[in-house]
């Protein structure tokens, strides 16, 4: 009975050399029943009536990182959606999220996540970039690698490489050919048929100008010689000091007479030549 009551001495002994351990790592700064600052992991419950107060554990799913004197925990950072758990929160520290597979963090704390774009020669496996395999290639898109394509008698003339697909010599020397002689021939076609539609229209302009100059240095002539006709026979009439200009006009031959464009002839009247 003696060997049993010692023994819940010494275990009652022990236990209250941990709780005063474990209270001293709780409260940094003070006195068991009056501490002025808390370790990390605790918040300080002021007394009422003295500036010091007892320290208690963060609440589950709160945490405080740092030794401090506040009356509360800071809230621990939930990882959900587009996020999942790298590193769950306990009371001394937040939680650490992470994107799930195919997307990547951005951001110095991992504000946001945003799709993961592979590099040219790789292709995305399980949420994670990775390189193609020999024979098969992808230039930069989220598709899978593709197998290289194989050439007519092995004409090669470009080998295949990770980012890029093999180029074969006798399909491209074709195919550059085909379009060298369809962009001539077009070429070519509209070229003639410029120039043609613009001769025309040069045409259709031009022959009426030319016959109208063509009328218009006729008619001149013709009012010319119909001008120096009339001058002569103005030059012939008699012509009296102070005689009205209207019987000048009177004597004037009719108009047309002066304009007649006739060769001139032999001047007739009733005397007789001597």
């Amino acid at each position: 009975m003696a060997r049993r009551t010692q023994t819940l001495v010494v275990g009652f002994a022990m236990l209250m050399v941990i709780m005063r351990t474990a209270h001293c790592n709780v409260c940094l700064e003070g006195t068991e029943s009056c501490c002025t600052m808390c370790n990390k992991g605790h918040l300080l419950e002021r007394h009422l009536d003295r500036d010091c107060g007892i320290c208690k554990r963060c609440f589950d799913r709160w945490y405080k990182s740092q030794p401090n004197n506040e009356p509360y925990c800071s809230k621990c950072r939930i990882c959900e959606g587009v996020f999942e758990y790298e590193k769950n929160c306990t009371a001394t520290s937040n939680a650490v999220c992470k994107c799930v597979p195919g997307k990547k963090c951005v951001g110095e704390n991992c504000e946001k996540c945003e799709k993961l774009q592979c590099k040219a020669g790789q292709e995305l496996i399980k949420g994670k970039c990775m390189n193609c395999p020999y024979g098969k290639f992808n230039p930069g898109t989220d598709g899978e690698c593709q197998t290289w394509k194989s050439c007519e008698n092995g004409n090669i003339l470009l080998n295949g490489t990770s980012s890029s697909d093999v180029v074969c010599g006798g399909i491209v020397t074709k195919t550059t050919e085909r379009s060298t002689t369809t962009s001539v021939t077009s070429t070519e076609v509209k070229s003639n048929s410029e120039v043609y539609n613009i001769g025309m229209l040069i045409a259709y302009i031009a022959i009426p100008l030319v016959l109208m100059l063509f009328a218009m240095m006729i008619i001149s002539r013709h009012i010319l010689i119909c001008v120096e006709k009339m001058k002569s026979k103005l030059k012939r009439l008699p012509v009296q000091p102070n005689q009205p200009i209207q019987q000048i006009l009177i004597k004037i031959p009719d108009q047309e007479d002066a304009c007649s464009c006739h060769y001139p002839e032999e001047e007739q009247g009733n005397e007789q030549l001597n």
